[in-house]
């Protein structure tokens, strides 16, 4: 299976949590989110390729 079918077979939300979900290439993350909540996400995915973490300000990197 899949890494991202595992991590799915893991997820239990009620059945009203959600309407829809898909899993998005970066670009359309930045087309379906806020550009707040955006940069958020592509952050921590960053954050998890380096293996590390990111302090963020408002959805930016705080140095």
């Amino acid at each position: 299976m899949a890494a991202a079918g595992r991590d799915l077979a893991h997820l239990h939300l009620p059945p009203d949590e959600l309407c829809s979900w898909a899993w998005c290439a970066e670009g359309q993350i930045r087309e379906r989110m806020s550009e707040l909540l955006a940069r958020r996400v592509v952050a921590a995915l960053r954050a998890k390729a380096e293996g590390t973490m990111f302090d963020l300000e408002n959805g930016f990197r705080a140095h």
